[in-house]
Formats: C-alpha cells, structure tokens, sequence
C-alpha cells in the first residue's frame, strides 16, 4: 500500500529534518510538538553552548530550503552556537519556512498511538490500518490518522532520578525551586551564599560545576556514583570535539577551588523538605542540608504513549532492540557512532520508527549528525527510495591548544 502521510512527534532539529524529507518525497508530514515552538526542550538548556560548531548542527535539506527562502542569514559554519542560538537562528527559521508551516502542531502532546480498530494483540493485517495518534490541545482531544509515524520526541521530558536505583525518591518531583532536573540558567537565578548540590558525573553536571564554582559565596558539592572521576577528565592529546577538552580542562580547575568538594562513590537513598533547604540523606547515613540541588543524571525514553504497538525495546537501553550493537560499538563516543538507518531503527510494527535521541534510550553518546542521517535513510525507505546508511562526516582531530586559537570567544563565554 503506497504511503501518503507521515506523523512526525517533536519538531527539535531531527524532527523537522523528517518533515523536510517527508515532502522533498512528496509525503505529507504532521508535525505534533507538546512544546510552544520548535526546538521546545532545547530552549530549557538553551544558555549552554555545544560542542560541535554550525556546520555540524545544520541537516543539508533543510540547509537547501532555508537559503532557497532568501530570508535567512547563514551562520558562521565555525561558530558553535548555544542552545538558544540553535533555535533562534536556525529552527525558527526552518519552522517559519511557507512550505513546512502548515504542518507544524505546536502546544499538541501525543497522548497516545495505535492501530486503527485493533490492538497490539492482533498481529494479522496491521500493515493494511492506519495509524491513529490521539493528541490534547487545549484540553481538547483530536485523533489522526497517518500511514506510517517517526518518533523524534526525545528524552528532555524524561529526566533520570537523584537515586542511582533508577526510582525518584519521595518528594522528589513536588520540592518546587529546590531540586532542579537538568542545568538550570544560573545567570537568572540569585543564588548568593547558598549550599549547592550537583548530582551526576557527565557532561551535564560538569556544565554546571563550571558555570557556578567561580562564585565564592556558593559552596558546593558534586557527588558522583564513581570513586574516582579522572577517567572522565581527559584533557591530554587530540579531540574530534576539542569543546570538550576544554570543559573537562574548567572542570578540573574547578575541582581545585576551596569552594568546591568532590564526593565520589556517593548514593542517595532519600530527600526531604526542611523548612527553606532540602535534606538529602546517602546510603551510608550521611544527611545534608542544601539550598539548592542539581539533578544532572541524564535523560530517558518515555514510550507510555507507544504501549499499543509492537515495539521491540532494548531491555537496558531502552532503545529499538536493533540500536544496542550500534550504541556498544561506540563505546559511549558520539563521534565513534557506525553507519545505520532503517534497519536498525525499525520495531516490529511496521512503518514505526524512533528516530533521533530517543533512540539511544538511556545512552549518552547521541550526535545531532547522526539524527539526520537516521530521518534520511527512514523518508528515503519510507518513499520507496535506497536508504543505504551512510558513513558520519566527523572532523579532523584537534589539539585544545589550536581550538581555543582559533575560538578565543570559547572559554569566555561558555563557562561564565
């Protein structure tokens, strides 16, 4: 049965990437985005900048048709923007587009998705329903029906626990302004003379120990489940994102600061409200007061709104079953992803795919690059068309020295 419409579920990079796709092979996309705009989640981490500079960030198609309007100024392709850059000076655009406009469902959460007239447990004909995604706007229900669905979602909206047992501790998520998931703007926040707790040992919680150390008035704390953190903190020797070097090199100078203090190997097993502070008490007994604590655990899928489908999901990752020996193979290095596509992506319910960060699951080793080669192959599938993976462009390796050369605004505007 030839397709004709297309669900797309988030309109962050990779999934107007889809949608550009989608109509360059003449399928109709609906775009279904729960946030207000484009790029929603990004806007939430939108004052950190990337790693990777413009021309690493930039889906060629989409590149084609935002230079085709004759209204959009292109970026420095050396530059490495922010978050809030990304949205502002390329998502935005690429949703204002005429042609992809019509298409875009903003302040539209997919509820839910199925099969229409049958559920999961019917296993002759699905191929031959359509899909139906029942979706609330405005507290008003609406169901589609499509051909085929690509889940670009993400997993901002999942943020992992404060516990290391994978459960978020009573209270947890109602301790309003006192336990923050992610990295909040501490620009816009008066934190002077606080006690501050950052959770989690990778890029994330880094970010934030960075960006706060330099105030002598806050004491800090960074608890990690490891015990020791150098193996993380590689600044030696050449980097295919040599951004990074240069955060792991302000993380170990924030790390000598007498402000700062270390806590490895650290558990927690509960968090409480006392008065204005939040309690937090580890494995071993130990309880502290704090002002603030940052929750920088990573993200993870969340596939309640796909429980009437036939997915095959990774039991650990939670990533298509098929993704697990492309995620092992990179070894926890975004620019170590092999080639895949289609293939890989695929559930057993046929023309459903999940696509972009949400197929890593629980994995960090995600890159942008390697959405948008996954939403090419997937259209190009869908369209009847070759979707051959191919190979990530990746750059030259770099020492941090040349980087911080050539970017001099880098260190100056990353981490203050």
């Amino acid at each position: 049965m030839p397709l004709k419409s297309v669900a797309v579920i988030g309109a962050g990079p990779v999934g107007l990437a889809a949608a550009v796709h989608l109509q360059g092979h003449g399928l109709k996309p609906h775009v279904f985005e729960r946030g207000r705009g484009a790029g929603a989640a990004i806007e939430g981490w939108g004052h950190i900048r990337l790693f990777s500079p413009w021309r690493r960030n930039i889906e060629p198609a989409c590149e084609a048709q935002l230079c085709d309007s004759g209204s959009w100024v292109t970026p420095n392709p050396d530059y490495i923007p922010t978050g809030n850059e990304l949205v502002e000076q390329y998502l935005r655009p690429l949703a204002a587009l005429k042609t992809l406009r019509p298409c875009l469902q903003f302040n539209t959460e997919v509820t839910a998705i199925t099969r229409l007239g049958i559920d999961k447990t019917f296993n002759t004909d699905r191929d031959q329903k359509p899909f139906e995604i029942i979706t609330r706007a405005g507290g008003a229900e609406r169901r589609t029906q499509v051909d085929a669905v690509i889940d670009a979602s993400g997993t901002f909206s999942s943020p992992n626990p404060l516990s290391t047992n994978g459960l978020f501790l009573t209270g947890e998520r109602h301790v309003q302004g006192l336990i923050n998931h992610g990295v909040p703007n501490y620009h816009e926040r008066n934190l002077s003379a606080q006690r501050i707790l950052i959770v989690g040992g990778g890029h994330t919680a880094m970010q934030a120990l960075v960006g706060l150390s330099h105030r002598a008035s806050l004491t800090i704390d960074w608890a990690v489940r490891r015990a020791e953190i150098d193996t993380v903190l590689c600044v030696a020797g050449t980097d295919r994102f040599p951004a990074r070097m240069a955060l792991h090199a302000k993380t170990k100078e924030a790390l000598t600061r007498d402000n700062v203090t270390l806590l490895t190997n650290t558990r927690f097993v509960n968090a409480e409200t006392t008065g204005t502070r939040v309690r937090v008490t580890t494995l071993d007994g130990r309880a502290r007061d704090y002002d603030q604590v940052i929750v920088a655990t990573g993200y993870r899928p969340d596939h309640s709104f796909t429980r009437e489908l036939q997915l095959s999901v990774d039991p650990v990752l939670e990533c298509p079953a098929s993704m697990r020996p492309v995620i092992d193979e990179a070894r926890g290095f975004c620019d170590a992803v092999p080639p895949h596509g289609e293939l890989e992506l695929r559930h057993p319910e046929p023309n459903f795919y999940t696509v972009g960060m949400k197929s890593f699951g629980r994995a960090p080793s995600f890159l942008m690059l390697a959405g948008y080669e996954q939403v090419r192959s997937v259209v190009a599938h869908l369209a009847g068309a070759s979707s051959n993976p191919q190979p990530l462009a990746t750059p030259e390796e770099e020492t941090l020295e040349t980087f911080l050369a050539r970017n001099p605004y880098y260190l100056k505007t990353a981490f203050a």
